[in-house]
């Protein structure tokens, strides 16, 4: 008993479900006549003006007809046919409201009012122009043309195509052929009768719901001109509906022209020579920072460890190495040691960096301690840094300022691009907008770091900077004893660190003899001074301090010939809403 209630009640509910489908699905209106009057003319554009009268059984907005814009013809080949919806008016010629829109490879045409329903007779036109919507062949040109289109949940009761050329010269050859039906039938339930430079189609029966009606016309070559291979080009990539993708181009050649002009250090006109001395701002040589920054127009942590040894080689601080052994593990850590409270005679990026190891007034600190620390002073270290670069006329702008006023102005293209997109697009999809916007974005963004320029006298140092790299890298063991320098290795120590040449500045040293440096301190001592030996102990200091000063505590995470219905260009259908 309980299966026979259990199978009623399933088949009842099925019943009741396909009966609220089928009512939302159906259409509840039937197309009286479809009239198209076809008209092309000389440049091989064609004029369609829809007539469609529509019985509404039910109370409706209105209709809305889709035509492919775009579509794969019998051989494979993608056609792209632009469409201009030119009017959309009642029986009367009074406009009606509507919505044109593309949706995927169609053109949408919502016609009726949301505000109002209709029912009973209604009489819609549509007047559209069509473009590269012919078949040109060698002994003829055609117009194989889908009138209504497959894809109506609605009979339409008759169909009327008329189609004339709009040209002086009379059509002497003809032929035409028309087919009905479902999409890939052939049958050909039409009549054609001939009219002044043109003829009539027109179905014998009704179209049943997914039915259309496909006609073909052909007329003798040259009557009407066909497209230059530019044309086809054109119409190829519809650059009418892609006129976004030039915005990228556009984008990439101004900033490419815009880079070669402004982005780019002046010529100085001399070669690079060796120089054994680091380039001179006044009276003063250049601190490692700025020689790192002008090489690269960053603040890199190379900079600043090369800084933090170039302060110990002036005698600010000392550093000693220290080790703590865990089990069998060892902790190595490094103590710093300020040495000199008064700073008058540094700059002014030294007196921040001193200020920044040596926080709250301590006067000793492990590099350990400095984590999650330091790194607030960066950004003070950056700006003092290219100040005094800029203050020289190094740059004429800071090179952060200048890549932040490009990333601001590609902000503003990409707010501005997307607006244009969204306002200006017919397509409904949101992909295209998105990917123009972009792209025409992206030019600025990747420009702007290359954008930065020093002035002529900053391209001068930079020449004379990499002299001097090239003589850290390159020095010669009879140079370096001509030179009979016992601190020179400790000297230039930190510029070698700097310019990122600390091994063959060490390696050129074997074999001369060297004073020790009184600043650095080994957790196991050494008897005598090696070079080597020591710029591998100084490297891994620096990779400590490196570490430390970068490292900045994590945030919350808790904020033709064998055609068919349906062929050919047109098609689409429509339906009531």
């Amino acid at each position: 008993m309980r299966k026979h209630y259990l199978k009623t009640f399933l088949y009842t509910a099925l019943i009741f479900f396909l009966f609220i489908v089928s009512e939302s699905s159906a259409q509840h209106f039937t197309i009286t006549n479809f009239d198209a009057k076809i008209v092309i003319d000389e440049d091989g554009s064609f004029t369609v003006t829809e007539t469609i009268d529509v019985e509404f059984h039910r109370k409706k907005h209105g209709i809305y007809r889709e035509i492919p814009y775009r579509y794969e013809d019998e051989l494979g080949n993608a056609v792209n046919m632009p469409i201009e919806v030119l009017s959309v008016t009642d029986g009367n010629g009074y406009d009606v409201g509507s919505k044109v829109s593309k949706m995927g490879n169609v053109v949408n045409i919502r016609i009726g009012d949301a505000d109002i329903f209709v029912y009973g007779s209604q009489v819609y036109k549509i007047k559209y122009k069509v473009t590269n919507g012919l078949l040109y062949f060698e002994d003829k040109d055609e117009l194989y043309w889908n009138v209504t289109g497959n894809a109506w949940d609605a009979e339409i009761q008759h169909v009327a195509a008329t189609v004339s050329l709009n040209s002086s010269t009379e059509i002497q050859n003809y032929d035409y052929a028309c087919y009905t039906g479902g999409y890939g039938a052939n049958e050909s339930e039409c009549m054609f009768e001939e009219a002044p430079n043109g003829g009539q189609f027109q179905t014998t029966g009704s179209l049943e719901s997914y039915d259309g009606f496909t006609i073909a016309f052909s007329f003798d070559k040259g009557i009407v001109a066909e497209p230059s291979e530019m044309d086809r080009f054109l119409m190829t990539i519809n650059i009418t509906e892609n006129w976004g993708f030039i915005l990228p181009i556009i984008s990439f050649l101004f900033m490419l022209m815009h880079w070669r002009n402004k982005g780019r250090d002046p010529e100085t006109g001399r070669a690079i020579t060796v120089q054994y001395n680091p380039p001179k701002i006044g009276d003063r040589e250049l601190t490692p920072a700025e020689v790192g920054a002008l090489i690269d127009e960053s603040l890199d942590p190379r900079d600043i460890s090369a800084s933090m040894i170039g302060l110990a080689v002036k005698g600010y601080i000392s550093i000693e190495e220290t080790e703590e052994k865990v089990l069998i593990f060892t902790n190595k850590d490094y103590k710093l040691t300020a040495l000199k409270t008064e700073f008058d005679e540094l700059t002014e990026f030294e007196k921040w960096l001193m200020t920044g190891l040596f926080q709250d007034g301590r006067s000793v600190v492990m590099i350990s301690e400095l984590k999650n620390k330091f790194y607030t002073y960066l950004p003070k270290l950056s700006k003092a840094v290219f100040r005094q670069l800029v203050e020289h006329k190094y740059f004429s702008t800071a090179p952060n300022s200048t890549i932040g006023k490009y990333i601001l102005w590609g902000c503003l293209i990409v707010i501005l691009t997307g607006l244009s997109q969204f306002l200006l697009t017919t397509n409904s999809t949101l992909l295209k907008p998105i990917i123009v916007t972009i792209l025409t974005g992206l030019p600025i963004f990747l420009f702007a770091e290359a954008m930065p320029a020093k002035t002529r006298k900053g391209a001068l140092a930079l020449s004379d900077i990499k002299g001097f790299q090239e003589f850290l890298e390159r020095a010669e063991k009879d140079k370096l004893e001509r030179m009979a320098d016992k601190e020179l290795f400790s000297k230039y120590l930190p510029y070698a660190i700097a310019l990122d040449v600390v091994d063959h500045w060490a390696k050129s040293f074997e074999g001369i003899e060297q004073n020790m440096p009184n600043w650095y301190i080994g957790s196991h001592g050494m008897m005598y001074f090696h070079p080597v030996a020591f710029s591998q102990a100084i490297t891994a200091t620096t990779s400590h301090l490196s570490t430390a000063t970068f490292s900045a505590p994590r945030s919350s995470g808790t904020s033709g010939g064998g055609g068919f219905s349906g062929g050919g260009g047109g098609g689409g259908g429509g339906g009531s809403w």
